[in-house]
């Protein structure tokens, strides 16, 4: 057993000894190993990831998303995409290759604002190509260069 003296009265206690017996003075907090440490960071790490995966395999915190199946939201994402064509956002979509080539007037929008057209994209491709699955690239119609990608399971990721 190792041993230790107390921090008030010097008397000799055991190295595990919260108290003092001799004069009750506390021995201060016990202590936590690096390797305690790292285990538990690791443990809350795991189970953080595995919320997660399980928010992308349903759709998100809310339950699953409703696929745009009713003609109402059909027309929704329609119009949307028309409008967008219309002011100038979008140059084409490649519908076979999940992605919409769109113009220099995409650049300034915010991050909200493209990860919402993102999603109009995504969705409208998706519904197209009669797959269900909601995902698009982004890319310049002049450069080629891929801006940006949303995917209704990962989300929306820029590349600018």
């Amino acid at each position: 057993m190792a041993l230790r003296k107390c921090k008030d009265c010097g008397k000799e206690l055991s190295a595990s000894a919260f108290t003092c017996p001799g004069c009750g003075a506390p021995q201060g907090s016990r202590h936590i190993g690096c390797g305690t440490v790292i285990v538990v960071l690791f443990l809350v790490a795991l189970g953080g990831c595995a919320v997660l995966a399980m928010i992308g395999r349903s759709g998100g915190v809310h339950g699953p998303s409703r696929p745009a199946s009713r003609p109402a939201d059909v027309a929704e994402y329609d119009k949307a995409i028309e409008d967008l064509k219309r002011v100038g956002v979008i140059h084409r979509i490649d519908v076979s290759l999940n992605r919409v080539y769109v113009t220099d007037a995409w650049l300034p929008a915010t991050v909200e604002e493209k990860r919402t057209m993102g999603h109009v994209f995504a969705t409208y491709i998706g519904h197209h190509k009669g797959t269900g699955l909601n995902w698009c690239d982004v890319m310049h119609f002049a450069t080629g260069r891929r801006l940006a990608k949303y995917s209704q399971s990962l989300g929306f990721e820029q590349f600018e």
